[in-house]
């Protein structure tokens, strides 16, 4: 697949192609060490990587021989970024600061994501 992703810290948006479903969702590629690498970073020799915290999938597309194994877009994204939750509940209450928890959109606990 053609994955692109965010860089929470920058807002630099890169993409990165050759990925399989289950690396994104659950292999090398679903942690900011490797995904880092689309914006020119190298995790493991830099020093840097703390997990999940940086970089979220925000688009997908199949290749020729990468395709999405049978699941929806949205289920690999949805997927991929289940590490992220905490740092993602964050950005919403930083960008939700002063409104009710009723005005809000809805930012239900997907379960199953790392603390």
């Amino acid at each position: 697949m053609i994955v692109t992703y965010l860089d929470l810290k920058t807002g630099k948006i890169a993409s990165r192609k050759g990925i399989c479903s289950f690396h994104l969702m659950d292999g090398n590629w679903s942690c900011d060490c490797n995904r880092g690498s689309a914006f020119g970073y190298d995790g493991y020799f830099e020093d840097w990587c703390d997990g999940n915290v940086r970089f979220i999938a925000i688009d997908v597309k199949p290749e020729k021989d990468l395709g999405f194994d049978g699941y929806t877009k949205q289920e690999i994204l949805k997927e991929a970024n289940l590490g992220y939750y905490y740092i993602l509940k964050k950005w919403r209450d930083i960008l939700y600061h002063g409104v009710t928890e009723d005005e809000r959109p809805a930012f239900k606990d997907q379960g199953d994501h790392n603390e």
